[in-house]
């Protein structure tokens, strides 16, 4: 739900003016990362040793890739149309919002030499850090449950009678896309039987709800609702983004 959040307050149409809400969001992560590392070195000895510093530049800026490069990337491996300006100007926000996040070189937060410049050089970096960092099932058993309760989530996100009619395959036939045959072996996933034919009539709902959230800004209003939405029954309003400063602050709504 903390995401969910982060998703809507960088989305708002002044987030970025002074004191805006992805200004504030991002000072509160920062300090949240801080307090993580220094709880780290305190009480996992070796942690560093074997993974590297916790939340480090590499692991945030392939976070960042998560919202902005993968899901221009996702969106076109479905079918769907996005002009090369909306893509660049959709990654460009969260260019900036990395830099929020502290991913530039020590004492120098106006420069951007640290983030890929484009969704050219964005592309490349994220190849690179999956080859470096992705492995196989067998020595990365979390990474097969959490595909399983990802693709739980989303089915239960769905509303019933979307499920009863059909639509509840929805998310494993947009997975079967999105993860191309190498990524399906390390998440321990298989296309479901039929999935070319089933892909296609997916792809014309895709494109007809596309086609209606082309008229008055109607995407951008369903998705502030759906998003918002969801925090508000999780969390009854807004997540908090508590500071860690012991291991008890580590326990509690804000990290569950």
């Amino acid at each position: 739900m903390g995401v969910v959040q982060l998703l809507v307050n960088i989305s708002d149409g002044d987030a970025f003016a002074a004191s805006g809400r992805a200004i504030v969001t991002a000072r509160k992560l920062r300090l949240l990362h801080a307090g993580i590392r220094v709880l780290t070195d305190r009480y996992r000895k070796g942690f560093r040793d074997r993974f590297g510093v916790p939340v480090n530049h590499e692991d945030m800026l392939a976070t960042i890739m998560a919202f902005s490069y993968l899901l221009v990337d996702g969106i076109r491996r479905l079918g769907l149309p996005l002009p090369n300006d909306q893509a660049e100007d959709l990654y460009y926000v969260w260019r900036v919002f990395a830099q929020l996040m502290g991913i530039h070189p020590p004492g120098r937060p106006d420069d951007d030499s640290l983030v890929p410049a484009n969704l050219t050089e964005a592309a490349e970096f994220y190849a690179a850090y999956v080859r470096r960092n992705n492995t196989l099932p067998d020595k990365n058993p979390y990474g097969v449950v959490l595909t399983r309760d990802n693709l739980a989530m989303m089915r239960g996100l769905l509303p019933p009678l979307a499920r009863v009619c059909g639509l509840g395959l929805a998310p494993r036939i947009c997975m079967a896309e999105l993860l191309d045959p190498e990524a399906q072996r390390r998440v321990g996933f298989s296309p479901l039987p039929g999935h070319r034919l089933l892909k296609g009539v997916l792809a014309a709902v895709l494109r007809a709800g596309q086609w209606a959230g082309e008229r008055e800004d109607f995407v951008a209003r369903l998705a502030h609702l759906v998003l918002q939405g969801m925090v508000a029954v999780d969390r009854r309003g807004e997540v908090e983004f508590s500071i860690p400063f012991s291991r008890l602050d580590l326990h509690g709504p804000a990290f569950e």
